[in-house]
């Protein structure tokens, strides 16, 4: 949190001012593990592990060590309907946010009823792995994009970046699959790249999806250019992976 701020050394001969330098974007990672698995009647059983580090981590243990046992597992609450609407949180685990030698790390278990649609021949599978707001870091960060114009150069907090693994189960082999394409995005140091793939005997997707913020410093000229294309990272919301049986 003190990135790009001046600083200076107390020298009796003086010295000249400082700028505490930017971490890449890696540093100030969430890295969200993603695990579904689809029965017979198409409800889903699945788990979701995340854990930060640099920022990310100092800011979520700083809300965990402020937050009662509720609040705590509200947060993962929140967290599954965000993978989910219908998901119920069944069970979760939270590291010591007290225990600084280690990076915070969670684990929440949730059922989805009638996870899968079907209509015919086609299944269509919530793509989980490309809702980028499952991070606080991203939602936080990407609010500076909420007016509808600026006069003025602007800058993000911090360099930041999230990285969604999915892993897809089902109990039938699908014969075919039709994967979201729209994961490609390089803007002004903003990037996002995105793969999935359907495993040879037909039955489990692997999905990663990375988003990075790499500049923090923009001119209030490239505000509405940057604003229209991030604004196309809201359809990632309600992408589906589109099978055959």
């Amino acid at each position: 949190y003190e990135e790009d701020c001046s600083y200076i050394i107390a020298r009796e001969k003086g010295a000249d001012l400082q700028v505490v330098p930017v971490s890449p974007a890696s540093r100030n990672n969430t890295k969200i593990d993603i695990n579904i698995s689809v029965d017979a009647n198409n409800n889903a059983m699945g788990t979701v592990s995340i854990s930060f580090s640099g920022l990310a981590d100092t800011y979520i243990r700083g809300q965990l060590m402020r937050s009662s046992p509720n609040k705590r597992k509200e947060l993962l609450q929140r967290t599954v309907a965000g993978i989910h609407p219908a998901a119920n949180l069944t069970d979760y685990t939270i590291s010591n946010p007290e225990d600084k030698d280690h990076d915070i790390s969670m684990t929440a278990k949730f059922a989805i009823p009638l996870y899968v649609d079907k209509d015919g021949q086609f299944l269509y599978v919530p793509f989980e792995a490309s809702k980028l707001n499952l991070s606080f870091i991203y939602n936080w960060q990407m609010g500076v994009f909420s007016l509808s114009e600026r006069n003025y150069p602007f800058k993000l907090s911090n360099t930041f970046s999230v990285d969604i693994n999915e892993t897809l189960n089902l109990t039938t082999p699908l014969k075919e699959a039709s994967m979201p394409k729209d994961l490609k995005l390089n803007k002004k140091g903003f990037v996002l790249d995105g793969t999935a793939n359907l495993s040879a005997d037909k039955k489990q997707v692997k999905i990663h999806v990375n988003f990075s913020a790499n500049e923090i410093h923009f001119k209030q000229a490239d505000y509405k250019l940057l604003k229209k294309e991030l604004s196309q990272l809201e359809k990632l919301k309600k992408l589906f992976i589109i099978g055959t049986l």
